[in-house]
């Protein structure tokens, strides 16, 4: 029974090795394989040796028993101390996520950052610097030694070596991650950095720059890996942390020990973290571009800094624009202005654009001086906007005063003739053809004034108390003129007579006017002559445009008196009858200029194209004109002078041919029966000849010239 027990107990011992601890223990397994040995050489079940050997393996199982639980106790712990360093990280999250922790400026958080990452990563290399003693521990129960250098325990080293790297990888990988989960949307670590968006020279720049943002982040990021130059490797198969050399170049000389950064560095699963932090990290950068293109894209919609500013509020001014436009384009500026004073949050800035809070990932961005320029402008551009609606106020109540001064001097005067008592009376009657628009233009007034004021514009306070009694003011007007308008009834009654005296003397005139018009111009007129009647239409003309200038005073000093209007019907018949021949007469009056300028011309000066154009002008306008009885004769005078201007075109071209010689003039004379001196013809000698009376002998002498000259 001992002898089963015995090989029971030995082959769960040697079946329980760990591949790395029968390596270790190879020699203390030798050894007891030595032990053992004489069980399957010499002994039998009947040697007498049996129960010494039993004794002797016994003691031998309980010894490697004990050095394999020493080891595997000392194992225990350095695997703990190497778990707890895989499982590490460089960076805690949840210590960015304290109540007690508020934002900072970039260096602050960079340098908070450093002295987190280095006081977690004293605690790791404390941990590290305390595998060794336990490895020499585990060499003392193997080797009886304390060298850390055991040839032995040389896979044993080589062993934890490989976990220590591994846990190390895995702890940079875990802390880049962390970091990396920091600038996502979706962390949950509140903001830790402050990032200030400010307005330099018309343009939105972050402070710090995106280029001293980028070289901070990249030298957290990299600290992370470097973490691992700390870390100590130990010497060629052994536990010994490798000694400090010293390095040279031939000019400066430098420390170096061997540590794990340089495996770590050339790591890929160390190298893809570090890309996946770096696009996580491009993406942030991207969201805070399109934050300050936000801002942008908004001071090119809003134009607040646009530098036509002020020739857009002279623009405003010429234009005298509305009240309603400029109180729309104060209400905006205000709505917008209260945006930007609880600008501090998501919602707030959601009103504004559809893009994500100031809030970038670990970054809190800072808009708070944009907001205060932005609100700074808004106002510089309402006082503008103020400024030109309390201008254009005031102008509207002076004029509004101004007529209100023009009634009351009106009013005051004391009627001594006709003409004062017509201007007190007009300004009675004007006082209420206006009453509904002045109205209208004081409730305008004081709306603009009470716009001004509800807008904390500066408006000086006994002009803002004008303003609001200005329905007193025209209250006053309308009270006064309906007083004065019963006032006045005894004396319009005195100059009721006289008015109406002279319409009757002014109807006798327009009466006698007619008369003269149509006995000058009527059918049963017999004095005709177009160059007279051109004067006296114009005469005629000139003297209705004095007896209307009359009527219209007059029909107005009726109006006034309350008198009936009177009518002058003739007067109208004579206007139109004047009208119709005065077209008449222009267009003999420019027949008769062309006529005279062609009269002073030298007869080889005649052009006859051009006079045949202006004949052709003539007749169009001859052809417009409206025809009546009364105007025949004139129509037909107008188209016979037209004609026999027509008839000398090709006849005094014919005249102009180079054959005719003085000879030929001289039967012209004879002819004609006139003096004719060839040397100095002019158009109107021409004409003198009448030579359309004897076109046929006038015809015969120039054929005959013609024959001449060829022959």
């Amino acid at each position: 029974m001992s002898l089963d027990k015995m090989t029971k107990i030995c082959n769960e011992i040697t079946s329980s090795l760990l591949p790395i601890e029968k390596q270790i223990l190879q020699k203390q397994l030798n050894e007891l394989e030595h032990t053992l040995k004489p069980a399957l050489t010499t002994l039998n079940w009947t040697s007498q040796r049996i129960s010494a050997f039993v004794m002797t393996a016994n003691r031998a199982l309980e010894k490697f028993k004990s050095i394999r639980t020493e080891i595997r106790k000392h194992s225990l712990v350095i695997e703990k101390v190497v778990e707890s360093i895989e499982k590490s990280c460089l960076i805690s999250e949840s210590a960015f996520s304290t109540k007690n922790y508020s934002s900072q400026s970039l260096s602050m958080f960079c340098g908070t950052f450093e002295s987190m990452v280095n006081e977690n990563l004293k605690a790791l290399v404390e941990r590290y610097s305390s595998i060794r003693p336990l490895l020499v521990k585990v060499e003392m129960v193997v080797m009886e030694s304390d060298s850390g250098s055991a040839e032995n325990l040389k896979e044993y080293y080589r062993f934890w070596e490989k976990r220590i790297y591994n846990a190390i990888a895995k702890m940079i990988v875990r802390s880049i991650s962390t970091f990396a989960n920091m600038f996502t949307l979706c962390s949950s670590t509140k903001p830790l950095c402050k990032i200030d968006v400010v307005l330099h020279q018309g343009d939105f720049i972050l402070t710090p720059s995106f280029e001293q943002i980028y070289m901070s982040i990249n030298k957290c990021i990299r600290a992370i890996p470097e973490s691992a130059k700390r870390f100590v490797r130990w010497m060629k198969e052994s536990c010994i942390e490798s000694p400090a050399q010293l390095q040279s170049d031939g000019v400066n000389e430098s420390i170096f020990r061997y540590t794990f950064y340089e495996d770590i560095a050339e790591s890929a699963i160390v190298s893809n973290a570090l890309i996946r932090f770096n696009y996580t990290l491009h993406n942030c950068y991207m969201r805070i571009d399109e934050y300050t293109s936000f801002w942008h894209h908004f001071e090119s919609v809003t134009n607040l800094w646009d530098p036509r500013r002020q020739a857009y509020m002279e623009q405003l001014l010429e234009q005298n624009c509305s009240l309603q436009s400029l109180r729309e384009r104060i209400e905006n500026l205000i709505r917008l202005q209260t945006c930007f004073s609880c600008f501090d949050s998501e919602a707030n800035l959601n009103q504004l654009h559809s893009l994500r809070a100031s809030t970038q990932g670990i970054f809190e961005l800072d808009s708070s001086e944009i907001n205060a320029s932005f609100c700074e402008q808004i106002k510089v551009w309402n006082e503008d906007f103020g400024h030109i609606l309390h201008i254009l106020s005031k102008k509207k109540m002076d004029a509004f005063m101004l007529k209100i001064q023009s009634l009351k001097k009106d009013f005051d005067l004391q009627p001594r003739s006709l003409e004062e008592l017509k201007l007190i009376l007009n300004a009675v009657k004007e006082t209420k053809n206006i009453n509904m628009r002045m109205e209208v233009e004081y409730r305008d007034i004081q709306e603009r004034y009470e716009t001004l004021e509800h807008f904390s514009s500066i408006v000086p306070k006994e002009e803002f108390e004008s303003a609001l009694s200005l329905n007193d003011l025209w209250n006053e007007i309308i009270y006064k003129g309906k007083e004065l308008d019963f006032k006045l009834l005894k004396i319009k009654n005195k100059y009721s007579n006289t008015t109406k005296d002279e319409s009757e003397n002014l109807s006798i005139i327009v009466n006698t006017l007619n008369g003269d018009v149509k006995r000058a111009f009527g059918q049963e007129s017999s004095n005709f002559d177009l160059e007279r009647n051109f004067k006296q239409i114009s005469e005629w003309s000139e003297k209705v445009l004095g007896l209307q200038t009359k009527i219209y005073a007059l029909n107005d000093t009726e109006e006034l008196l309350g008198l009936e209007v009177t009518t002058y019907p003739y007067l109208c018949g004579v206007e139109t009858e004047l009208q119709t021949f005065r077209a008449i007469l222009d267009v003999h009056q420019k027949f008769r200029d062309f006529v005279m300028k062609q009269y002073t011309k030298h007869l080889i000066d005649f052009e006859a194209r051009e006079a045949e154009r202006f004949i052709q002008g003539i007749e169009r306008e001859y052809l417009s004109l409206k025809k009546c009885e009364s105007t025949e004769k004139y129509y037909e005078a107008l188209q016979k002078n037209i004609e026999d201007f027509k008839i000398y075109i090709p006849l005094i071209t014919s005249l102009q041919n180079e054959a005719i010689k003085p000879r030929h003039w001289e039967k012209l004379s004879i002819a004609t029966r006139k003096n004719i001196d060839s040397s100095g013809l002019t158009l109107k000698t021409i004409f003198s000849l009448e030579l359309h009376n004897i076109s046929e002998k006038v015809e015969t002498i120039i054929e005959q010239a013609k024959k001449e000259f060829v022959g």
